[in-house]
């Protein structure tokens, strides 16, 4: 054992414990002075008072609730019947009460109201001394609607006495059911077999038309990847098969650029010869390129039907339609220019040369179509050009009647998406009159296009001579 000091125990401390609030009647402490503790000396438990005496205590307010809170769980709670069908009734009549009583307080009819009251229990309403009176009970039938087929009536109406739109007491009289016999009378139980009644197949609007699968639009550096893995996969194809014995392998590509690495003997013994034949490859690869291009060409005749296959697929995914508007058409290239693009770009429709500075031209088409065709019609045209000398001869127009070549324009007025195509082709017709015009638009039940017009004709000052 060694020799250690003994260390005598020292007594244990008490801590220090803060002042303790009270408070006194008027709220405040009564040292004057707050201690907020911060020890984290655990709390009693709390008190348990009794439900027997907690109202002697005198620091209980009886008017908290002193019950438990938790719901009690019950059994189900059914509607009685038609519960809620007199609940409607009674606010009815009810309200219909207040308004008679409203009526007859206007009228001066106090002191006649007071004397008895509005509405009672069993839904008469009482109006003092001017009467009572019962509200209508609809009768309820015994079946309902789809087992009239199976129903025989228990008397005819005569003919003169039927209601275009027979209400439901007539409806009830018909088919009023008295006892058991009666009911077992007025079933007609021979439609009832064994047999399962199936209701035939409504076919599809259009059972042809397939939904296309959905297509994912890959991003341009994307389409590159997928492109370049593609090629690789096919020279490495082409690499195995030459390996394998299946294909020869392919001559060097010599050009002039590599000819002194590749053929270094030969070089140095005819370096003319060698260039000769150098130059003679290069042509015949070029050559047999430009041969593989013309066999993928498309000819002529394919590739307008490329051209009419991708507009009809621009049209399947919807039918555009738009409204422009030019001054004057007056000038014969300018009316070959809209037909002409109008039929580059597939489009079809109508203009109309109504006269007096008002042309409509109707276009219809697919999506992007009818973007070109639009953007064709407001920048590639060029409207302000110079009327052609007319043929010696030939009649001259009214020089008043012509419209400054400087104030000729083309307006988009109106797009949209409409429900289908209404024209095969696009031509030009000439009207007389405006209203010659928006006949020619109703009758293709394009008559809001006119009034689209007419609203934008409106706001514009320019039209100020123009009368509908």
């Amino acid at each position: 054992m060694s020799d250690l000091p003994f260390v005598y125990p020292q007594p244990h401390t008490p801590l220090s414990k803060p002042t303790p609030f009270r408070a006194t009647d008027e709220g405040s402490d009564e040292g004057e002075k707050r201690v907020r503790i911060t020890s984290s000396v655990p709390l009693p438990p709390p008190t348990v008072i009794s439900q027997t005496n907690v109202h002697q205590q005198s620091f209980v307010d009886p008017r908290l609730e002193t019950g438990s809170r938790r719901s009690r769980k019950g059994g189900l709670n059914f509607v009685d019947d038609q519960r809620y069908t007199k609940k409607a009734e009674r606010l009815r009549n009810k309200e219909l009460a207040q308004r008679v009583q409203a009526f007859m307080m206007n009228q001066g009819q106090v002191s006649l109201l007071n004397k008895a009251s509005m509405l009672d229990d069993d839904g008469t309403i009482t109006f003092g001394d001017f009467g009572t009176m019962k509200p209508q009970v609809i009768p309820q039938g015994e079946f309902e609607w789809w087992d009239q087929p199976f129903c025989t009536p228990s008397e005819s109406l005569p003919t003169d006495e039927v209601e275009e739109q027979p209400s439901l007491s007539s409806y009830w009289d018909r088919y009023k059911l008295t006892n058991q016999s009666q009911i077992n009378g007025s079933f007609n139980f021979s439609s009832i077999t064994g047999k399962i009644v199936v209701p035939p197949p409504i076919p599809a609007p259009d059972p042809k038309m397939e939904l296309p699968p959905l297509t994912i639009e890959l991003t341009k550096k994307e389409r590159r990847k997928i492109r370049h893995r593609e090629r690789m996969q096919r020279t490495r194809d082409i690499q195995d098969k030459i390996r394998c014995g299946l294909l020869p392998p392919p001559p060097p590509k010599v050009k002039l650029s590599n000819m002194a690495r590749v053929l270094t003997n030969e070089l140095m013994a005819n370096p003319t010869l060698i260039e000769k034949k150098v130059r003679e490859e290069q042509i015949k690869r070029a050559q047999q390129h430009h041969e593989r291009n013309q066999e993928r060409k498309l000819t002529k005749e394919e590739r307008k039907q490329k051209i009419l296959k991708k507009a009809h697929e621009d049209v399947k995914k919807g039918v555009y339609l738009a409204l422009f508007f030019v001054v004057d058409l007056t000038n014969p290239k300018l009316q070959y220019r809209v037909r002409t693009n109008a039929k580059e770009y597939h489009v079809s429709g109508v203009c109309l040369m109504v006269g007096g500075g008002v042309n409509l031209i109707v276009a219809e088409g697919g999506e992007k179509a009818l973007k070109s065709y639009t953007r064709r019609l407001l920048e590639g045209v060029n409207w302000k050009m110079d009327r052609p000398i007319p043929p010696e001869g030939s009649v001259l127009p009214d020089p008043s009647t012509l419209i400054p070549v400087d104030q000729n324009r083309c307006e988009l007025i109106w797009r949209g998406l409409v429900k289908k195509q209404t024209y095969r082709d696009f031509r030009i017709e000439t009207v007389n009159s405006p209203q010659a015009a928006r006949n020619v638009l109703n009758s293709v039940n394009l008559g809001f296009l006119w009034e689209a017009f007419v609203k934008h004709s409106a706001s514009d000052a320019s039209f100020s001579h123009f009368e509908e």
